[in-house]
């Protein structure tokens, strides 16, 4: 899709996958944070291969987890707000990126 997009002159910002600390209610999922850190390494290097902006969510919220989601992994209004707060702070460097 990002490929496509950049093709049809749209930039394209890649976000990190969130840290998760267990899937709890799904037992069969194990190290699913390892899962994550390598999701978002093939992420990063996607990015940086196909000159997308990455967006890491991650490295910010992962010290904070467990005050950020309700259950280890969903988000839960302070998370979202840290995301918000990311966001706003890294948008001045995607929109310099843009030109």
């Amino acid at each position: 899709m990002g490929l496509l997009a950049q093709k049809n002159n749209i930039k394209v910002v890649i976000c990190s996958v969130l840290p998760v600390t267990e899937i709890i209610w799904n037992e069969k999922i194990k190290n699913a944070n390892q899962k994550v850190i390598e999701l978002n390494q093939k992420l990063i290097s996607s990015s940086k291969k196909n000159n997308f902006i990455y967006l890491d969510y991650y490295s910010k919220m992962k010290e904070d987890l467990s005050l950020l989601t309700y259950d280890g992994l969903h988000p839960n209004e302070k998370g979202y707000l840290k995301m918000n707060a990311i966001i706003k702070k890294s948008f001045k460097g995607i929109i310099n990126n843009f030109n």
